[in-house]
């Protein structure tokens, strides 16, 4: 079972919302995709619920031992850069020890490495909660790289559903998926 929300939905088959949303870029992946932080007065609301609720669960929950007990189905809270977050483990084929265990951080949409310490279990209050973060395919752009898309991280853009799952993506008002039709893109 996946813990990432729908980025959008619609009402009927065959027809899309047009409502753009607010989006705070994290992170990009070759063939057009961007993640980024949902900015909505919901975003922020979760996010405030999470610092208020995150410190009480780091230190009434049980913590993992073993690398064993590792669950990658499950969301864990941690610690990244002094912020308590959460995080599902990443699947990886990388051996993962107790200094290195591989996350994503999935209100932020961003990837980090902590230590088997460092991962406390959630509360079902906390681990219900939908992530804040989305991933968006952004129309034409399966060619693009992610060097061709960095100018993006760390902008607050709006994401455009003009297809089931595919998004346009406007950037200080400008479409920014017509930048890389040099690379077959349209």
């Amino acid at each position: 079972m996946s813990h990432f929300p729908p980025v959008s939905s619609s009402s009927t088959p065959g027809q899309h919302q047009q409502e753009r949303k607010a989006v705070l870029v994290t992170k990009v992946q070759d063939g057009g995709i961007v993640a980024g932080q949902l900015m909505s007065a919901a975003a922020s609301q979760t996010l405030q619920f999470l610092e208020c609720k995150l410190p009480a669960a780091e230190m009434l929950m049980a913590g993992v031992d073993r690398v064993e007990d590792l669950d990658h189905t499950l969301l864990y809270g941690t610690k990244v850069k002094g912020e308590l977050v959460r995080c599902q483990t990443h699947l990886t084929r990388e051996h993962i020890t107790k200094e290195c265990v591989s996350v994503m951080l999935i209100d932020w949409g961003t990837s980090s490495v902590v230590t088997l310490q460092s991962l406390f279990h959630l509360p079902q209050e906390l681990a219900a909660l939908q992530p804040v973060m989305g991933w968006f395919r952004l129309r034409g752009c399966g060619h693009a790289g992610v060097s061709d898309m960095l100018g993006l991280v760390d902008k607050e853009v709006l994401m455009e559903e003009v297809e089931t799952g595919i998004f346009d993506c406007y950037c200080v008002g400008q479409l920014v998926n017509k930048k890389w039709t040099g690379q077959n893109c349209h």
